[in-house]
């Protein structure tokens, strides 16, 4: 998790600089999906409610890379450019 969406931004950058895939699985939260807009109109008139967390989250969480046929040291690449970027 990271402090904000423009740290995120950084770290992205550096990763995708590296050719490291990382993924954001929730660029919004659920709550504002187009999915669940119906759900919403039929049970809160003016939209989706107020989820702060939610909210926070989907501008903070970045997946990383992780599969078993990573090594250590791919990992300890991983979270040295994470963190030299963050």
């Amino acid at each position: 998790r990271l402090p904000d969406i423009a740290v995120r931004a950084t770290v992205q950058a550096a990763l995708s600089a590296q050719g490291i895939g990382f993924g954001v699985y929730y660029p919004k939260p659920m709550h504002h999906q187009l999915a669940y807009a119906r759900i919403h109109q039929d049970a809160i008139s003016g939209g989706p409610p107020a989820l702060p967390n939610s909210e926070a989250l989907c501008s903070q969480v970045l997946s990383l890379p992780m599969n078993p046929y990573m090594s250590e040291g791919d990992a300890e690449r991983v979270a040295a450019i994470v963190g030299a970027a963050a």
